[in-house]
């Protein structure tokens, strides 16, 4: 008996068939006798049996597995000497699985999609604003621009030459006008109108200075705080706000102050001496605003020094609901050079509403009528001296004038540099604390 084996080298060359019969050859094949159960059979070395017909004369063998030194592949001859193929076996399908790699696959593409959608809002997002800022920079180029070193010390951008108006960054804009004709016999009507009809934050500043006779002269100013883009809106809305408080008395006028006149009163506040300064001319020179108009401010605990002289910042923390208006008769009567700032914010009806509500709440009460019964206030006392005792006498006269009335006023700790440079340049350093008080209650405390 003699059997055809091919041997298949790396190449997968094909070798002469070799002739070996049961005597001459060294590898002994044997007949594998076919097992009773269907399928196939594993043998002890790893050889997989399969049965065709149940004779057991058809072997087959893991692909290239050696048999005896000799190696067969995947394919072995049939009964009529074909090549017989194994079909490979297909995978197993999974709906679930495939449903879910579709549903992966296109939450990937719509987020891609979502992705690019965005990216081009944003784009366009950039491109209008670029293009609004560009428009804005148009309608505000009669303004004048100040020096970057200006910009950084003061946040001022720009300035109006003759009007006197300052633009801030994050479009805030400053006006500071000078009141005149304002007396104890106008003060309490003028200032109440002012609180009704007021629409924009304002602030009433009162200057005490000591003049040459040893008497008080006194300044007062208002400064008007605005938001806008544009500054031919905010002029008009300035406009609009000096008409409506100019009607309210013939005795008091609301009269601009020039740039120069507005950053050299600044300037003595600080309580510098001597010629004034060109601040227009300062611009061409890109100088610094501050360095020519603040004062150099020491502070120590509850006051400070500046220039040789000292002082306090005071601050009311509460206010009770009825003011005496002796108090102002009693402050001047510390004949000291003093500064009263009086910042005043009008109440929308939103948020007199939320107030209300917020009382009654409180008080477990109904309240009837509390229509534009509240507006928000602020008050501030600088009083100036030349040393520390005097400084500790008048602070203390001061405490017990609006303790005596239910007042809490007190100095201020820890921004006293920021509260004295707000008061002093009228808003160009705005820092402000506010409290709700009745409105007929804010013409007892402006001087």
């Amino acid at each position: 008996m003699s059997d055809n084996f091919y041997l298949k080298d790396d190449e997968r060359e094909i070798a002469e068939p070799i002739q070996l019969n049961e005597q001459e050859s060294d590898i002994e094949v044997k007949k594998i006798e076919a097992p009773q159960a269907e399928g196939p059979v594993r043998r002890s070395d790893g050889l997989l049996i399969h049965e065709n017909d149940g004779s057991g004369e058809t072997v087959k063998l893991d692909e290239f597995a050696f048999v005896g030194g000799l190696v067969t592949g995947d394919e072995e001859p049939d009964d009529k000497g074909k090549k017989k193929k194994f079909k490979k076996k297909k995978k197993s399908v999974n709906p679930a699985a495939d449903g879910r790699r579709f549903k992966k696959k296109e939450e990937k593409i719509e987020s891609r999609q979502q992705r690019k959608q965005e990216k081009e809002i944003r784009k366009a997002k950039k491109i209008n604003e670029k293009l609004h800022r560009k428009e804005v920079e148009k309608l505000n180029r009669r303004l004048r621009p100040v020096s970057r070193k200006t910009f950084n010390s003061l946040g001022i951008v720009a300035f109006d030459t003759k009007a006197g108006t300052i633009r801030k960054n994050e479009n805030h804009w400053i006006k500071t006008y000078k009141l005149e004709g304002l007396n104890p016999d106008n003060r309490n009507e003028f200032i109440d109108e002012l609180t009704r009809f007021l629409s924009i934050r304002a602030r009433i500043t009162t200057n005490l200075t000591m003049a040459g006779s040893g008497k008080l002269v006194r300044t007062d100013f208002i400064t008007f705080f605005v938001d806008g883009e544009d500054y031919e809106s905010v002029k008009n809305q300035l406009g609009v706000e000096v008409k409506t408080l100019n009607s309210i008395s013939n005795e008091v006028n609301i009269v601009p102050v020039s740039l120069n006149a507005f950053m050299n009163q600044v300037r003595r506040n600080f309580l510098y001496e001597g010629a004034e300064v060109d601040f227009e001319n300062l611009t061409k020179k890109k100088t610094d605003w501050k360095m020519d108009a603040f004062g150099d401010i020491v502070v120590k605990d509850d006051y400070f020094t500046s220039n040789e002289k000292m002082g306090a910042c005071l601050q009311v923390i509460q206010f009770p609901s009825e003011i005496n208006e002796e108090l102002l008769s009693e402050l001047l009567k510390i004949n000291k050079p003093i500064m009263m700032v009086t910042d005043i914010q009008p109440i929308d009806d939103e948020t007199n509403d939320d107030y209300k509500r917020v009382i009654e709440r409180r008080y477990n009460t109904e309240i009837e009528a509390f229509e534009n019964c509240f507006i928000n206030v602020g008050f501030t006392v600088v009083v100036i001296t030349e040393n520390a005792e005097l400084n500790n006498k008048v602070i203390d006269a001061v405490q017990g004038l609006f303790c005596d009335r239910n007042m809490v006023i007190s100095p201020v700790y820890g921004n006293t540099a920021d509260v004295l440079e707000s008061s002093f340049s009228y808003g160009i350093r705005d820092y402000h604390s506010m409290r709700n008080i009745p409105v007929g209650q804010v013409k007892k405390l402006v001087l």
